[in-house]
């Protein structure tokens, strides 16, 4: 009998290794069965994502700038989040080269349902989000 990993929230792998060990067990479901009745199998790979692993230190970093600039910040910097597929990839690269990333999530007042077409957020929020990543840069480089 093989146990299966668990997995978050949201359907998807709290960690890359995960997400790759279900992706495998899956194919191999699919060739087999395809393989037993004669048939053929096209696969196409719609979306991944990767895990998102956050550096303490630049969290804590964005945290203290947030709270500098007025922003309410979570109690819990590093709670796993998941999502944001792009983000997962160019941070991975980025801390693969020695760098550091962070996730960061601004949180608005919203309608609608995500990635539906009602979705609608405060779009006040943009401002507090630019001046947050413009103070972050500028302490950055000092």
């Amino acid at each position: 009998m093989t146990s299966l990993p668990t997995t978050s929230s949201g359907g998807r792998g709290e960690t890359t290794e995960i997400n790759e060990y279900v992706s495998d067990y899956a194919l191999r479901i699919l060739k087999s069965a395809a393989e037993m009745h004669d048939c053929s199998l096209d696969i196409k790979v719609m979306g991944a994502a990767e895990s998102i692993i956050s550096d303490t230190d630049l969290c804590e970093h964005v945290g203290k700038i947030a709270e500098q600039l007025g922003m309410k910040v979570s109690s819990n910097l590093l709670l796993k989040l998941g999502g944001s597929e792009d983000f997962s990839y160019m941070s991975n690269r980025v801390q693969s080269l020695g760098g550091k990333a962070a996730f960061v999530r601004v949180r608005s007042a919203i309608t609608g349902v995500s990635h539906g077409r009602t979705y609608n957020f405060d779009e006040s929020y943009i401002t507090k989000v630019v001046k947050l990543f413009c103070a972050m840069a500028y302490d950055l480089m000092k």
